[in-house]
């Protein structure tokens, strides 16, 4: 289901951020064919595990990325409270592959987002923010006012979600009810939206200078990592037997 991010720069994280910069410092200054190997090893490994977020030429400026999203995030909630309830981030900042050049805005990542919440001006406001701390944001926005509108629900299953520990419970509640309402149908369209969102990895491809097989080997590992089965019932069944929603079934 969707990630809920408790704190972008978690320890784990900054474990293989700092790794990843060493091993990139050293293929950077010449050091042989076997050093950047390495380098190269370890942001694919990056690259195929389930938090991509750090594989990048440019992981210290995805963290920076990172954390200035949740600053901006924690500010519009202590400012709109029940008004706003997460942003999540698609795109290279949350698939890999992110870039950045100092200096150079054109070149760099925008950073493609949903907002949740009940107010339109949210995304205006965000959009803002983003470009006060130095991000370039999308010039495409989706919106979620209203639980009831069943085609915006893909948002509570896409993304890289920013946001308070206060709110999971309202996201898996979202998610819940959402996939309770809708038909069989609906939930197809929605989990090959998913399938799209998460196999197209083509501009990672480019970017990293992967093989044609490394991206193919790449499109495999996210189809089995994030694309949810396209049967509503199965999705229903998983979700009953998982803690963060089983309580929901025990109530209904």
């Amino acid at each position: 289901m969707l990630k809920v991010c408790k704190d972008p720069a978690l320890a784990d994280v900054v474990e293989h951020l700092s790794s990843v910069r060493e091993q990139t410092k050293k293929a950077e200054d010449g050091f042989g064919r076997e050093k950047k190997s390495a380098a190269r090893a370890k942001q694919l490994g990056l690259l195929f595990n389930k938090n991509p977020i750090f594989a990048t030429e440019h992981p210290t400026f995805a963290a920076d990325a990172a954390k200035k999203i949740s600053l901006i995030v924690d500010r519009l909630k202590e400012k709109h409270g029940e008004d706003f309830t997460a942003v999540s981030v698609t795109g290279s900042l949350s698939k890999g592959g992110w870039q950045n050049t100092p200096g150079n805005p054109k070149d760099s990542s925008d950073v493609d987002f949903i907002v949740i919440g009940k107010k339109f001006g949210l995304v205006d406001e965000f959009r803002d923010e983003l470009k006060k701390v130095g991000l370039k944001p999308c010039g495409h926005y989706s919106f979620f006012s209203n639980q009831e509108q069943l085609p915006w629900s893909y948002v509570f299953f896409t993304g890289w979600l920013f946001g308070r520990d206060s709110d999971r419970e309202r996201i898996y509640r979202m998610q819940y009810e959402s996939i309770k309402k809708m038909s069989d149908y609906s939930w197809s369209v929605i989990a090959n939206s998913i399938h799209d969102s998460q196999t197209y990895v083509d501009k990672i491809g480019e970017r990293l200078n992967l093989s044609e097989d490394e991206t193919s080997t790449l499109k495999a590992i996210r189809c089995l990592q994030s694309v949810p089965p396209y049967n509503r019932q199965e999705v229903l069944e998983i979700m009953k037997k998982n803690k963060r929603y089983s309580k929901y079934f025990e109530k209904d």
